[in-house]
């Protein structure tokens, strides 16, 4: 009696499971089918951002573009500097068609030195324990100098075979943010509300060169709160080509921050003929550490500390009123993006820590130059010193446009 009830229940078994396998097969081609659906609505709603006739949809059918290395033509030289006699003393840090600037090693203070082929002098020394950034404008030279942590001023000088002038000053609570984008400053900072120590307040400054006066396009806060959570926006960082420029917010709604996970990173884009703002169609992954560029050009890198530490250069250029994504080869994290500038219509130069890489946004190639340590860019030319030579040449790479 109990084989034949054993018997039973295995054919009832069997027959059991011959139908759950067969649903399986159904259901997995419905949800298969249907996720398919869904993956399609979730792509259009979250990466389809409509503003200013841009769209960022992905075409699962486009290939993902690419650069490719080559070797660009552009003129190469040396710059052998007849004035300089202690030359491994003296960095360059700016230069234009003539003259070049120089700052020298020094046991206290920043000495600066212009040098022509008529003239060679010290022109300024700077006091202050840290210089946040040295950009070459035309026939001149801008710093911007970093005191004490004790008074955590700055001020950002202009310098020249006869310039020596304060452009702007104040308090910050770290580097502010200097920028030269065509005939204006680009400068953000941040410090402390003196009405709520765990509060602070981020302007973002444009200063024209042209005529010395300046206003303030944005004031961004945020709150560190007792429970260790923060809210408001964080201006981050910002840079910009030809006709404007890009800067970046990071969003924080009551949490506790994390480099990579927290905060809402969004884009956003100054014109200045317009003198309007708005948003990008750009949603980055993660924070940026640098972001820069025009409407049809932007370079990005990416503030990582989580890993993948590689692939954190990325190059978003406008084809047919999309963004395309192009991954930057070589930026990884200790090698990231600090630079960005247009040479020329087609070529944009983005420099790190120890490479120089030119990009040609029209036919999709790059040349890369390694181990050096980046000078400038000043209209079509960049200038570096190869860290190979001994005698701290500083070598400039001239397109032609």
């Amino acid at each position: 009696m109990k084989k034949k009830i054993i018997g039973k229940y295995m054919i009832i078994l069997v027959v059991a499971v011959l139908i759950v396998l067969v649903l399986g097969i159904i259901n997995e081609k419905r949800i298969t089918s249907a996720d398919n659906d869904d993956e399609n609505i979730i792509s259009s709603a979250s990466e389809t951002f409509f503003n200013n006739s841009y769209e960022n949809e992905t075409n699962e059918n486009k290939v993902t573009p690419v650069l490719y290395p080559v070797n660009m033509n552009y003129k190469k030289i040396e710059v052998k500097d007849k004035n300089i006699k202690e030359r491994t003393l003296f960095r360059p840090v700016g230069f234009n068609e003539k003259n070049r600037y120089y700052r020298k090693m020094a046991n206290k203070g920043f000495p600066y030195y212009f040098s022509s082929d008529e003239v060679w002098k010290e022109i300024y020394v700077s006091p202050v324990n840290t210089i946040a950034y040295e950009i070459t404008y035309k026939d001149s030279l801008i710093i911007c100098e970093f005191g004490s942590i004790d008074s955590m001023n700055f001020a950002i000088r202009q310098l020249g075979e006869n310039i020596n002038n304060v452009l702007f000053e104040d308090k910050s609570w770290g580097f502010p943010v200097v920028r030269v984008v065509e005939d204006y400053l680009i400068i953000s900072y941040g410090k402390g509300d003196d009405n709520d120590a765990d509060r602070a307040i981020q302007s973002l400054i444009l200063y024209d060169l042209t005529d010395n006066t300046y206003k303030t396009l944005g004031t961004y806060t945020y709150k560190n709160n007792p429970d260790g959570t923060v809210t408001g926006e964080v201006l981050h960082t910002a840079g910009g080509f030809w006709g404007g420029f890009v800067f970046e917010i990071i969003r924080f709604m009551d949490e506790i921050t994390d480099i990579d996970e927290t905060g809402i990173t969004e884009l956003y884009y100054y014109d200045f003929e317009t003198e309007e703002i708005e948003k990008l169609p750009i949603n980055p992954e993660r924070k940026l550490l640098y972001a820069g560029g025009d409407r049809e050009c932007i370079v990005t890198s990416d503030y990582a500390s989580a890993m993948p530490l590689m692939d954190t250069g990325t190059l978003y250029l406008l084809k047919d009123g999309k963004y395309e994504r192009i991954e930057i080869p070589g930026i990884m994290s200790a090698n990231d993006i600090y630079h960005a500038y247009r040479i020329t219509k087609d070529v944009v130069a983005v420099a790190t820590l120890s490479e120089l890489i030119f990009i040609n946004t029209e036919d999709y190639t790059y040349e890369s130059i390694k181990n050096i340590a980046f000078v400038g860019v000043n209209g079509n030319m960049a200038g570096y010193i190869n860290r190979k030579n001994e005698n701290c040449e500083m070598e400039l790479c001239i397109f032609e446009d």
